[in-house]
């Protein structure tokens, strides 16, 4: 005999109550974060109706509900599996943060009207679930639910991408003391940015990117003649990612992210020299520690691997650093060394939080918690000042580095990149927008319309001039504090 409807109704829902709050104790209780989980509750009350409904149509209905079923649980242990493995971390850390990029980030870049269109499709999906199809209500509920998520979706892996167009090179020129290098549509998404001492040549890193529109273009690193305005060399990669310039033995030190090695490559011609250090899984981001060291940041670390890693470059020796690992995710976002202070500023962000932590090659020595997702910091060697970028709050952080006290200044957000100017003045790189604000420490002063997705910016170091790199080229600002200086 079949068990009765509560018995039925229990078996289901008790295990998915479970599971909805074991996700709700790992989750920061933000507003995002409170409506993912509400979402997610009404999938799984989805799922559970939908069981029970076929279920008791009986025949093959009951195989259906079955398959429908079970989808949360099967859900759940393809994420037990798969979280400790190499590219575990980084998607359970983008599965937990996933609405808020979607809504609070990249939603704030996009025009109203297309928020308001998407908000109104998904009333209307509910709608056609509910009245036209006549699912029940949990039924009609959940698949609204899932919609949103494909929406939140959609944001991330295709407006993200594709929006906005940035600038073109006329439009770019026709801004005072703006110059662009155009570099032929070759390159993939901008990624870092060198300038030599001499200011002769930049050095480009571009890493490999979702978009659709640029699975023309390819990764790797270019080499540019700054007199010339032409490139002269360049090195395809699996997936360019930081590079750090070493004038005095002149290696360029690269961090392969695909690979799993830090690489040693020659300035002037890009060719690899053989020198190579391997650290797994994900090496995001190289600097120099101080002359013969280097530190290199891991991106997403599994359960038992370090943050940092400390290499001496003759001897090859590695000194790992564990930071204390993030609550709210796994994702080390970003890491600037304070050579004056012999100090790392590490950034571990997740689920609508990030940690801001000072450590030394002997460990943690202060963290800090910040609300919001932020992927960008800037070490001020002038002010001797932090500064921290917010991807979802209409702030910027300026941060004591001996107590990581901090003060707050509005601006627009999705700033992936901070270039200090001097006297506390800043560049902006507006990621979303496509444009470079020029702060004086206070507010806004300036803005330049630059190419899509402008993440690395270099300050000359003879001229002053700010270079911005993006999808246009490589844009060059004359004396970028102008015209708002008296």
């Amino acid at each position: 005999m079949l068990p009765k409807l509560s018995y039925l109704a229990a078996f289901t829902y008790i295990p998915y109550a479970a599971l909805f709050f074991w996700a709700a104790w790992e989750r920061s209780w933000t507003f995002m974060g409170a409506l993912q989980l509400f979402s997610m509750a009404l999938m799984l009350w989805g799922c559970g109706v939908a069981t029970d409904e076929a279920w008791k149509r009986g025949g093959s209905w009951r195989f259906v509900g079955v398959s429908v079923g079970s989808l949360p649980w099967v859900s759940f242990g393809w994420l037990i599996a798969f979280h400790n493995t190499p590219m575990g971390p980084g998607v359970v850390t983008m599965l937990l943060t996933g609405t808020t990029m979607a809504w609070s980030y990249v939603g704030a870049g996009l025009p109203t009207g297309v928020i308001v269109s998407i908000c109104g499709m998904l009333i209307l999906a509910a709608g056609i679930f509910r009245m036209v199809l006549r699912f029940p209500f949990g039924i009609a509920l959940g698949c609204g639910a899932l919609c949103f998520h494909l929406a939140s979706l959609w944001l991330v892996l295709v407006a993200y991408e594709d929006l906005p167009k940035g600038a073109t090179v006329a439009e770019i020129e026709s801004q005072v003391g703006v110059t662009q290098i155009d570099l032929g549509g070759q390159w993939d998404t901008a990624r870092d940015l060198l300038i030599d001492s001499n200011e002769g040549f930049a050095l480009a890193a571009f890493m490999s990117s979702n978009r659709g529109s640029n699975k023309e273009r390819t990764p790797g690193l270019v080499r540019i003649s700054l007199s010339g305005a032409e490139t002269t060399f360049s090195l395809k990669t699996r997936m360019g990612d930081t590079i750090v310039l070493d004038e005095t033995t002149g290696l360029i030190w690269f961090s392969d992210f695909l690979d799993g090695h830090v690489r040693a490559l020659k300035a002037n011609t890009l060719a690899p020299t053989g020198q190579s250090f391997e650290v797994k899984p994900w090496p995001d981001g190289v600097a120099q520690l101080d002359d013969g060291r280097l530190v290199v940041r891991v991106e997403t670390p599994r359960r038992d691997d370090s943050e940092l890693h400390l290499i001496e470059t003759v001897t090859g020796e590695q000194t790992l650093l564990d930071v204390e690992p993030h609550r709210w995710g796994t994702l080390n976002a970003a890491m600037e060394v304070a050579r004056s202070r012999n100090e790392i500023f590490l950034l571990q962000t997740g689920n609508d939080k990030t940690t801001l932590s000072a450590v030394s090659p002997s460990g943690v020595r202060v963290q800090k918690l910040f609300g919001g997702i932020i992927w960008e910091a800037a070490w001020d060697t002038q002010s001797e000042l932090i500064w921290l970028g917010s991807m979802t709050e209409n702030c910027i952080f300026k941060v004591q580095p001996q107590t990581l006290e901090s003060q707050c200044f509005e601006i627009p957000n999705g700033v992936r990149e901070i270039m200090p100017l001097g006297d506390s003045w800043l560049a902006l790189a507006d990621y979303l927008r496509a444009r470079v604000y020029v702060f004086d420490g206070e507010k806004i002063q300036r803005t330049i319309e630059v190419g899509r997705k402008p993440e690395a910016m270099a300050l000359g170091p003879k001229s002053g001039d700010l270079y911005v790199l993006s999808d246009a080229g490589l844009t060059r600002i004359s004396k970028p504090r102008t015209p708002a200086e008296p």
